[in-house]
């Protein structure tokens, strides 16, 4: 085995795009350096989630509303740092075996979770078992499904998972049955978060409603609709930190009525990307948000998508046909004001593996009326269509330009407006005919993308809402996921997605960047290119807290 000490995954293609923000800039730096340590502990940090998290166990959670969350309430093993390297948490250290199948962890000793139980290698064991347990229904089980007696655990064949191994109190072994390139990044993900055994145990199913972790902080309540509190973990095992007494989420669905709380002082972000229309313009130009604005280039794609298992989206050239039907550059350039890039393909920008030569479908109605017409269709489709997308106004503007679009080429679509959990539920099971989601990388590697949303494993909960289903990318696929880093593996992802893209199951619109505001007396808060960062290290000016 080779040590690799303090090692570091840097991702050097994602840092040429990436904008780290810390709030006030460079004179802001400068007044930070006036106020004392001890002055930055205290106060309560006022945040905002767009819906109620459809959960807060790491186990199930696939949205950013319940990761955002979730990320100040638990650790894992390792985490990103503000560059994207992969760092220590609860793990020390680590090793890694010449073949790439071995990972040796080193847990740090003073790691306790919130109900007080020391945390040991036998609780990242039970954490890691719990995802693959059939019983748990991890939508993200097939992140863990390469370790080693994976599969004979789940189909019951025994009763652990022989490459989960506890060697002593702070050492855990990890065995893969094969390679995976991405896996140290996949431990960084919030489903790999470790959680009390006890708790887990105790409160069963209602674990999403009493998340007991060792992170930052607390849970204390959540009221649907209204608020979720945290507190302080005043054991948490990073010296001196976090310095916030409290975190409040404030739960506001609606962008303006957010925005008018935000510049009443009422909550400290307006993080999601949804700033109002009405308002975008204002943000962008004005002196009064110059040290509060936030804008970040995102590894995310924004899209619809077909079920391409119920008629008439089980056609290929239909769905073709929509696509070109799609004006993006408006969307981009009037609707999202020019701060996002439209999507030819998948894969966004800055993501190893990204095809700047992908064609794509570009703004031609005429050819969308065509291909109708070779599938059949020369005076539109018949009927109405259901598109679902969860509430939001950006979602509804978007929605209603698509149906602007696609009333042109002879298809109507009935938009249909929904709250977040009960509408991924809803994609979840198939229950769609067309569906509005964004998905945004959580590590910095194309099988993020391409597996949990095409590999027809991953159909529904796992992350193909569209139900897509080809065996020749499921082989692609699977076998790049254990191809050593290099330009084979990069080639074979972009030959999957040029595939993909041409069998249609997807309109993709936009390829993310994040727009937000932050007030300028919050310190050290960070949002990079997979989201935004736990607030371990946020403090607050005195006279704020």
């Amino acid at each position: 085995m080779f040590k690799r000490k303090g090692f570091l995954m840097s991702i050097a293609l994602v840092l040429m795009l990436v904008i780290l923000v810390g709030c006030g800039g460079q004179e802001e730096v400068k007044e930070e350096s006036q106020i004392a340590e001890d002055q930055r502990y205290g106060g309560t940090y006022m945040g905002r989630l767009s819906s109620d998290p459809p959960t807060l166990d790491p186990a199930h959670a696939t949205d950013t509303t319940s990761t955002k969350a979730i990320d100040n309430i638990f650790d894992g093993l390792v985490r990103y740092d503000e560059d994207l390297n992969v760092v220590p948490a609860i793990a020390k250290d680590w090793d890694i075996s010449d073949d790439s199948l071995t990972w040796t962890f080193y847990l740090r000793d003073n790691v306790y979770f919130h109900d007080g139980n020391h945390l040991t290698a036998d609780d990242v064991v039970y954490s890691f078992s719990r995802i693959l347990d059939p019983k748990t229904q991890s939508p993200r089980a097939w992140l863990f499904d390469r370790v080693e007696g994976a599969e004979a655990f789940q189909n019951g064949e025994a009763d652990a998972v022989s490459g989960l191994k506890a060697l002593d109190d702070y050492t855990v072994e990890i065995t893969l049955a094969e390679p995976f390139t991405p896996f140290l990044s996949v431990l960084t993900m919030e489903v790999a978060s470790i959680v009390s055994p006890e708790a887990a145990k105790e409160y069963g199913d209602d674990f999403t409603r009493n998340p007991i972790g060792a992170g930052p902080f607390e849970f204390v309540s959540w009221r649907n609709d209204h608020q979720l509190e945290l507190v302080k973990n005043e054991n948490y095992y990073i010296d001196g930190l976090p310095y916030l007494d409290e975190v409040v989420f404030r739960i506001i669905s609606e962008s303006s009525p957010a925005f008018a709380e935000y510049e009443q002082g009422n909550i400290y972000e307006m993080a999601d990307g949804d700033i109002p229309d009405g308002q975008m313009q204002r943000v962008l130009t004005s002196d009064e948000f110059s040290e509060e604005l936030i804008n970040v280039p995102t590894l995310g794609t924004y899209y619809f998508g077909f079920n391409t298992e119920v008629e008439p989206f089980n056609d290929k050239k239909v769905r073709q046909a929509m696509n070109f039907a799609i004006n993006r550059d408006i969307i981009a350039d009037v609707l999202m004001n020019g701060t996002v890039t439209p999507a030819r393909g998948i894969l966004p920008p800055g993501m190893p593996g990204y095809n700047d030569e992908i064609e794509g479908y570009n703004f031609d109605v005429d050819r969308a009326k065509e291909l109708l017409a070779e599938a059949g269709y020369p005076d539109g489709l018949p009927g109405t269509y259901e598109l679902a997308y969860n509430t939001d106004d950006t979602h509804q503007s978007i929605a209603e330009a698509l149906q602007r679009n696609l009333k042109s080429i002879g298809v109507d679509v009935e938009l249909i407006n929904m709250e977040w959990g009960t509408y991924i539920e809803k994609v979840d099971d198939g229950d769609t005919e067309m569906f509005r989601l964004g998905w945004i990388a959580a590590y910095a590697d194309a099988d993020y993308f391409l597996h949990p949303l095409f590999h027809s494993s991953n159909a529904g909960p796992g992350g193909n809402g569209a139900f897509y289903s080809n065996s020749e990318i499921d082989e692609m696929l699977d076998k790049a996921r254990g191809m050593e880093p290099g330009e084979d593996r990069v080639e074979l992802y972009q030959e999957a997605e040029r595939i993909i893209v041409d069998d249609a199951p997807w309109i993709p619109v936009y390829h993310y960047a994040r727009v937000g505001l932050v007030k300028p007396f919050v310190n050290n808060y960070f949002m990079g290119a997979t989201g935004e960062f736990p607030l371990t290290e946020v403090w607050l000016d005195p006279d704020h807290q």
